[in-house]
């Protein structure tokens, strides 16, 4: 399951960190997620274990894709 942004969740304990070092260089990634994900309808968007609001799998995939490789690579460079 996927949480805001794409990311799994419960994969990226460090996520506050990656964020607050990636907001400035991906952020454009970010909003393309975000852009993405506000078009889908409620049907497509799940609650996580932490009732959080998720979209579903197969939704937003490369954009997701994209995020998610930015945050890790954010993360490799810390």
């Amino acid at each position: 399951m996927l949480g805001l942004g794409g990311v799994p969740i419960g994969r990226y304990p460090l996520a506050p960190v990656c964020y607050q070092g990636a907001r400035l260089t991906h952020h454009d990634e970010l909003l393309d997620v975000m852009e993405c994900v506000k078009k889908e309808p409620a049907i497509n968007w799940e609650c996580s274990e932490q009732n959080i609001a998720a979209i579903k799998q197969n939704f937003c995939v490369v954009e997701q894709q994209t995020f998610v490789d930015c945050l890790e690579k954010a993360t490799q460079q810390m």
